[in-house]
């Protein structure tokens, strides 16, 4: 499914962790802005070709519940270290979307 294909049970935090994950951001500059090197803008056509695992729409609990501990840490403090909550996400998202180690290490 895509995200155009979610039907709004894709939770905006949700999207906001994996859109912000290496995979994703992976995904997008090799598959969909073709490796672009000038400019890469986010037009809403791009949104409906984000691929939405199943299992994202099921796992969205653990993803908002990192991303709330982020927002929180970064309100408290912009500068905070935040990349162990990210590092978190990734591994979720690599997980969800059935990546292999091998393909972990080409992102």
């Amino acid at each position: 499914m895509c995200f155009s294909e979610s039907d709004g049970k894709l939770k905006n935090k949700t999207l906001l962790g994996i859109l912000n994950s290496k995979f994703i951001s992976f995904y997008y500059y090799y598959f969909i802005y073709n490796q672009a090197i000038r400019t890469m803008h986010f037009m809403p056509g791009y949104a409906d070709q984000l691929p939405i695992s199943k299992l994202i729409i099921l796992n969205q609990d653990k993803i908002e519940k990192l991303v709330n501990q982020i927002l929180s840490a970064k309100k408290s403090d912009p500068n905070t270290d935040t990349s162990k909550l990210e590092a978190e996400i990734d591994k979720l998202v690599y997980e969800l979307y059935g990546l292999t180690e091998e393909e972990i290490r080409k992102l």
